[in-house]
């Protein structure tokens, strides 16, 4: 008998078992048992694993495209699960986790064209090729793929970043709940938001650019903190620099500000990279004496006026 009709049975045969299992007087018929909703994951993970999560053929032309289609040959309901875009994304998501591969490498070795031919299309509109429409609106898992596994290493919302394209930005803000904040090199969103304003920053310096973007991006971060609760501090590990150094030491008073109205803490150390036993905080990064601390006593000063106008509307 061919082995891969054992493998369906015996997967048969264990699915019904783990239905049997279940604290259940009602009667279930097989279909019922077979679609439990946390069990054909878990057939998908052990075939998975059982591949050792590699998405390719091997030289027998076995492989997890191979028991996919198989089992999906055996009965319409499999076929409909495997069919689904949200399933097959799920399986490009645990293999790549596993092993190391883009997303788009992954969906190729498995023959999901119409994911492909999505993740392209998403790569254009990042390089400003092709622009979102109404429908892009329901494809989070395009809009926000973890950059180590997106074929440029780089997520949609930093490359977007790096060309200013603040409509291109916002977008992906409105429509993504959970935002990957880092890129794959470790450097979050706002790090690269500060970057970017001071390349723009510069351009205006020596080709006296307009400013107009800056101002956007700076806009842009301001809905991050507020609207995606991202920390203002945040950073992979210690070891790296927080935000508030970074725009500490580009001299970005504008964003400075902006971090520490929302409570940025200049005294968080990161190692020196030159001298692994110091340990530098934003202070360190100054322009100059003074600098940093100026900046902290305009925020408290704005802090303490706003409490004492809220009071106010309280009393009336």
């Amino acid at each position: 008998m061919n082995k891969k009709i054992i493998f369906v049975l015996l997967i048969i045969v264990n699915a019904t078992a783990y239905g049997m299992e279940k604290e259940n007087e009602q009667t279930h018929n097989a279909p019922t048992i077979f679609f439990n909703e946390d069990l054909l994951p878990l057939i998908t993970r052990s075939l998975c694993a059982s591949h050792k999560f590699r998405t390719h053929y091997n030289k027998n032309k076995e492989g997890i495209r191979a028991d996919i289609k198989t089992l999906s040959c055996t009965n319409h309901l499999l076929h409909n699960y495997y069919a689904q875009e949200k399933n097959q994304q799920s399986i490009i998501e645990l293999c790549s986790t596993h092993n190391g591969l883009h997303y788009k490498t992954n969906a190729d070795y498995l023959s999901l064209h119409t994911i492909c031919k999505k993740i392209d299309r998403f790569s254009n509109i990042a390089y400003g090729q092709d622009t979102f429409t109404e429908d892009d609106k329901k494809e989070a898992w395009y809009l926000n793929m973890p950059p180590q596994y997106c074929s440029e290493n780089n997520q949609l919302l930093f490359i977007m970043i790096s060309r200013n394209d603040i409509a291109g930005i916002n977008f992906i803000i409105d429509n993504v709940p959970n935002i990957h904040i880092y890129n794959s090199n470790k450097s979050s969103l706002l790090n690269a938001i500060i970057t970017q304003r001071y390349y723009l920053y510069m351009q205006n310096k020596h080709y006296n650019t307009p400013l107009v973007q800056s101002t956007k991006l700076l806009a842009v971060a301001q809905r991050l903190l507020q609207n995606k609760t991202i920390d203002p501090d945040e950073r992979e590990d210690e070891m790296y620099t927080t935000p508030l150094m970074i725009s500490v030491d580009k001299k970005d008073k504008e964003f400075t500000y902006l971090l520490l109205t929302f409570n940025a803490d200049p005294c968080k150390t990161c190692i020196n990279i030159h001298n692994n036993t110091h340990r530098q905080n934003a202070f360190d990064h100054e322009p100059e004496a003074g600098w940093l601390q100026n900046i902290i006593n305009e925020v408290n000063a704005n802090k303490n006026n706003h409490n004492q106008q809220e009071k106010s509307c309280i009393k009336k």
